[in-house]
């Protein structure tokens, strides 16, 4: 997820039966209200949100502006250039793709209403990757 969309989930929000979140108001070109759409939380990620203390209507609350900062701050104390909050947005759906989901998942987890941007934008060939389908 985009930071600012991390920083505005819910606990309202959360279905812990299902491990899904309802986004609020995700990126999109053509609205800026309403965009909201149920995203799955894989992996570890639903773990984390559930180890979060119950302070706060909000999960995370935190300012998107002071997460971003944070990152830069650590970031270049360890000596890494050109690197952003948002790369590791695509490096996970990179990583999604590599273990065989299809666009349309990735897009839920992603919340790209356009296959053709998540395609062109996120997607990463690895022919050599393509053996491993045929078990060479």
């Amino acid at each position: 997820m985009r930071i600012g969309e991390v920083c505005a989930l819910r606990w309202d929000d959360l279905n812990e039966g299902h491990k899904t979140i309802l986004v609020r108001d995700r990126k999109d070109p053509r609205k800026k209200e309403g965009n909201h759409m149920i995203a799955p939380l894989l992996a570890g990620s639903f773990d984390i949100a559930m180890r979060q203390p119950k302070t706060n209507e909000l999960i995370f609350p935190y300012n998107s502006r002071s997460v971003t900062a944070g990152f830069q701050r650590v970031r270049n104390e360890l000596g890494i250039e050109d690197l952003r909050y948002h790369d590791l947005r695509r490096e996970g759906a990179s990583r999604l793709f590599e273990k065989g989901y299809s666009i349309e998942e990735v897009a839920q987890v992603t919340g790209h209403r356009n296959l053709n941007i998540l395609w062109q934008v996120y997607t990463q060939l690895f022919p050599h990757k393509l053996h491993d389908k045929f078990g060479e």
